[in-house]
């Protein structure tokens, strides 16, 4: 067999301090997350073993020498988003996601419940000097769920070294190989399935544990219906602030609303919130949608951002149905001083009208037991009365509704002559007119 699967050390020859003649420890593990809302970030501190500058056991039997490709596992809360790739942070070593190693820790390492495994597997390793070290850097997102509910820590967390022998000139053990972990992974006696060991640090009897880590968030819920809205009035869906974890005072949320509606004008119920520890705040988004506005559906967005450029957001829906109802037209007064005049049908064939005596008529003539008219010109459509009252008794009543225009009244004349008078109501308009009758 070449010598390369045995000794790494003269594959490549680069500065990084990595996989030496021996084993790889995690010296330390350091969480924080950004942003106050922000990716849980986990520093990890990779050290050559074999000696005293790494200490700490392993689950190495000491015959996994000259290893050549680091694997590097996450155990991470299900909602976490794991990155796609890593780096050392001398740059000289990459990681990339490996399925095959993944899918082999959630297998023969289950995760427990809401935990899963995330490996990676790296480039090819040269082996140098015992007790350097190296720091990976690995940024996880916090999924929200569907409905917008934040992200409820603690963040926990494990994090797991491995190794095995790697030659891009050796088609028996390709770096591009898939990963296969001896079962359990953490098993160091020979022979190992792949040429290493998938979980050489920590220890098997410590990896059942997780580390844990406080985190913030805050989730956006949008309402559980779309509002409805005529033109011209105002939406006022009611979005939910729930912030999850502890107070801060840079936990101080500033909010905008907005919408596609044309012309509307939108704006938050309040500008700021400054949220207590694990609380709940509504906050309605005003929309005020123009009159005219076509029917439709249309989309309003409540956004909340911190100084650090964190933000969280949810949309909804408006439904605008149709045109507002006209309101009530401003009432119209009949003309200040309309034009009233009264007609007298002399006979079933023809009609002679009594001259105008002034504006208004105030006064007209007509024969017993003849039929005649009061008109009355109305500026809008209205409702018409009028009583004739002849020798103090009501001897005649008429109503009607008509305009903009003439509104006729008919009457007819008492047999007996004498001196009758017809009042007349038309909106806010009073007035009496006298009839002779000869």
């Amino acid at each position: 067999m070449r010598a390369a699967r045995y000794l790494i050390a003269a594959v490549i020859t680069s500065a990084a301090a990595w996989v030496l003649t021996g084993c790889i420890v995690i010296q330390s593990v350091t969480p924080a997350q950004l942003d106050l809302i922000g990716k849980v970030r986990l520093t990890t501190v990779l050290c050559m073993k074999h000696d005293v500058a790494c200490p700490g056991a392993t689950n190495d039997d000491g015959t996994t020498a000259n290893m050549g490709q680091v694997l590097l596992a996450y155990r991470v809360p299900v909602a976490a988003g794991a990155p796609a790739g890593l780096v050392s942070d001398d740059g000289a070593l990459a990681f990339a996601l490996s399925g095959s190693y993944t899918t082999e820790l959630n297998a023969k390492l289950p995760p427990g419940p809401g935990l899963k495994w995330v490996g990676y597997k790296s480039d090819v390793a040269t082996p140098t000097v015992p007790g350097q070290s190296g720091t990976v850097v690995a940024d996880f997102t916090l999924a929200q769920s569907d409905s917008g509910e934040p992200f409820s820590g603690p963040f926990r967390y494990r994090v797991a070294v491995g190794a095995r022998l790697a030659d891009p000139d050796d088609p028996t053990i390709l770096p591009t190989r898939p990963v296969i972990c001896d079962d359990p992974p953490t098993d160091g006696a020979l022979p190992h399935v792949d040429g290493g060991i998938c979980i050489v640090h920590p220890l098997a009897a410590d990896l059942p544990t997780s580390l844990a880590t406080p985190t913030r968030d805050l989730g956006v819920l949008r309402p559980a219906a779309p509002a409805t809205v005529v033109p011209g009035a105002t939406a006022a869906p009611t979005f939910t602030m729930r912030y999850a974890g502890s107070a801060d005072p840079a936990a101080s949320f500033a909010l905008a609303v907005t919408t596609d509606v044309p012309g509307a004008t939108a704006a938050p119920s309040r500008s700021t919130i400054a949220p207590t520890a694990d609380s709940t705040t509504p906050v309605v988004a005003n929309v005020a949608v123009p009159g005219g506005t076509p029917p439709g559906t249309y989309g309003v967005t409540l956004t909340a951002a911190l100084a650090s450029g964190q933000t969280r957001s949810a949309s909804t829906e408006i439904v605008v149905s149709g045109p507002a109802p006209e309101a009530p037209a401003p009432a119209i007064e009949p003309s200040p001083v309309p034009a009233v005049d009264v007609s007298v049908d002399v006979d079933r064939s023809r009609r002679a009208r009594l001259p105008l005596l002034g504006t208004p008529t105030t006064s007209g003539s007509t024969r017993p037991g003849k039929r005649f008219r009061v008109r009355i010109v109305v500026t809008r459509r209205t409702t018409a009365r009028a009583t004739l009252i002849c020798r103090g008794r009501v001897v005649g009543r008429a109503v009607k509704r008509g305009g903009p225009g003439v509104v006729s009244l008919p009457f007819t004349a008492p047999r007996r002559t004498g001196r009758c008078t017809v009042k007349l109501r038309a909106g806010k308009l009073r007035r009496s007119l006298r009839i002779d009758v000869s």
